[in-house]
């Protein structure tokens, strides 16, 4: 049930010493939640700080973090954060559509990689994708959103880069392990009484589901997951290669 609106007190800080504060209602998922969830975050820069499309995706974060600890879930945060933000009604369309982009509606649709140079898939903040609602995923992909929701918030959470200590952990193997079946059954080709996959890599199969800024953080999980994959089949066509047979 949605037990109403909770208000999330974020606060930014940069290590130039300049703050901004907010006050953003979201509709949460969950009982005997608090009237009011505060969190505070540091960033490297202030240029967060003074501009909207940036700092979105830092409260979004924020957001989903005060919630995890309070045993929430945001329900279209994305929204109310581009609200506060005064970020809806501009889009280049005119289509009065938010200006924090949405991952679309097609349940097995997944985010881009970043541009950022020297950090391969690493995204910048305007380019993190909100996390899709549960009903924007397919069965298998809502079972497992909140387990990869518990290991990513346990690492960190969802912003930041590769680096010791803020790896994804290994967890919860056995409600990964349909999510890739569903993928290569979407993107795979049937040939030879299986399934041959080679892209969109695994790697998108996982991080769709709780978007990251640098998705090189599920490794990995993505290795764990592929460990149990090859136990039940799954085959690589090469030592190094990035094509899979799957046996049906």
């Amino acid at each position: 049930m949605i037990d109403g609106a909770v208000e999330f007190e974020l606060t930014v800080l940069s290590d130039e010493g300049d703050e901004r504060s907010l006050v953003v209602p979201v509709d949460c998922h969950g009982n005997g939640l608090p009237v009011r969830i505060p969190q505070r975050r540091s960033v490297a820069a202030d240029d967060a700080l003074h501009d909207d499309k940036l700092l979105a995706p830092v409260l979004i974060s924020m957001i989903e973090a005060g919630a995890a600890a309070a045993g929430a879930v945001p329900i279209q945060h994305h929204d109310a954060v581009a609200a506060a933000l005064g970020l809806t009604g501009t889009g280049s369309a005119g289509s009065g559509e938010s200006e924090v982009e949405m991952l679309g509606t097609d349940p097995l649709l997944y985010p881009a990689a970043g541009s950022l140079t020297g950090k391969k898939k690493a995204r910048t903040l305007a380019e993190l994708p909100p996390i899709p609602a549960p009903d924007e995923l397919t069965d298998a992909g809502r079972a497992a959103q909140p387990m990869l929701r518990e290991l990513v918030e346990a690492a960190g959470g969802r912003l930041g880069f590769r680096g010791p200590g803020n790896m994804i952990g290994e967890g919860h193997i056995d409600v990964f392990v349909p999510v890739m079946r569903e993928w290569a059954e979407h993107y795979g080709t049937r040939r030879d009484g299986g399934i041959e996959l080679s892209r969109p890599g695994l790697w998108h199969a996982l991080e769709r589901l709780y978007p990251l800024q640098d998705p090189n953080r599920i490794d990995r999980l993505r290795k764990a997951v592929i460990v149990e994959l090859q136990r039940q089949g799954w085959r690589r066509k090469g030592v190094r290669s990035s094509k899979w047979w799957i046996p049906d």
